[in-house]
């Protein structure tokens, strides 16, 4: 604060100017956004036109509905107490009495739901199984999207095999205008409102479509609580 009026003023210049060009580079991100939603709606029916018989998504099979949620010790040990009930919680949580219809749904928007609905980054591997949110500056640390995906993927599934639970899975086409592309998919009665605002964020990071798995995907970052997805509640069930 000892410091002359003349750096002072040349401060609030600078602070000025920084929430000047802000405003500008969030108006050009905007309608960049707007053009590239635009785009993507357009390109929607060549696309169907265009994909021949062998690239059209897999009818989606019968929904088998959960069973009472348990926390299995077998996973616990693995991965954690606090991991497995966070991810469990949100799955039983988004599944139980959803009347959606079933459809193909991709382990990447499965990660980014988690995210969204969450706040949290998921498990990560580095020697040993570790909850990203005890990671300081976990996203500095360059985690690719599909690296993040699979372990997240992982953890789930095993979660589900220790109850004995077996969900339809494949390699196809998932429910999306962002991922055109194939990819592991799973058979699911997924909050269809909440798949589009999957596809509405990855836009947003990317600015365009996904047509094959560069690394174009993985560069999308971690995310945020979305305050769009429903709040997730820990279930109290033991293991």
């Amino acid at each position: 604060m000892s410091r002359s009026a003349a750096f002072w003023n040349l401060h609030q210049r600078h602070v000025q100017a920084s929430l000047a060009i802000n405003l500008i580079n969030r108006t050009v991100q905007h309608v960049q956004l707007a053009i590239s939603q635009e785009v993507v709606r357009n390109e929607a029916p060549v696309a169907q036109v265009d994909i021949p018989a062998l690239d059209a998504p897999l009818p989606a099979p019968a929904w088998k509905p959960l069973p009472d949620l348990q926390i299995p010790s077998g996973a616990v040990r693995w991965y954690g107490d606090a991991l497995v009930r966070l991810i469990l919680s949100w799955f039983w949580q988004t599944l139980h009495g959803c009347q959606e219809p079933v459809v193909w749904v991709s382990h990447f928007q499965l990660y980014a739901d988690f995210m969204c609905s969450t706040g949290h980054p998921g498990p990560i591997h580095r020697g040993k199984w570790r909850d990203g949110a005890d990671e300081p500056y976990i996203s500095l640390l360059a985690y690719a999207y599909k690296q993040r995906t699979r372990w997240f993927v992982k953890l789930l599934k095993e979660s589900l095999r220790h109850q004995q639970i077996s969900l339809v899975t494949s390699y196809g086409l998932p429910f999306s205008h962002m991922l055109l592309m194939h990819t592991g998919i799973v058979a699911l009665p997924w909050p269809s409102e909440r798949l589009r605002h999957i596809d509405q964020r990855m836009l947003k990071c990317v600015g365009t479509t996904f047509r094959r798995q560069s690394k174009l995907l993985d560069s999308l970052p971690f995310a945020d609580a979305d305050v769009r997805f429903p709040q997730v509640y820990l279930t109290t069930a033991g293991s």
